[in-house]
């Protein structure tokens, strides 16, 4: 008779990633844009620029009337 031992692990269960900075995107041009941050202040940004929560950002793309900001972790509008 064979007996199976499972090894307990003393790590906590894994823990949900905070949520995201909230930027809202106020204007915008090719390769530029202007994003209004959590605290409602300016912050400009370019294709390479680095948004806490949202890493790098890797493109400025208008959509209709308005511009996305896209980075490593998901897009701004």
């Amino acid at each position: 008779m064979t007996t199976t031992h499972r090894a307990q692990t003393d790590a906590p269960p894994a823990e949900h990633a905070a949520p995201r900075p909230h930027y809202t995107v106020q204007a915008g041009a090719p390769d530029i844009a202007i994003l209004e941050s959590p605290q409602g202040q300016p912050v400009r940004v370019q294709p390479g620029s680095m948004l806490d929560g949202w890493g790098a950002v890797t493109a400025i793309t208008q959509s209709g009337s308005g511009w996305v900001v896209h980075t490593e972790h998901g897009t701004i509008r």
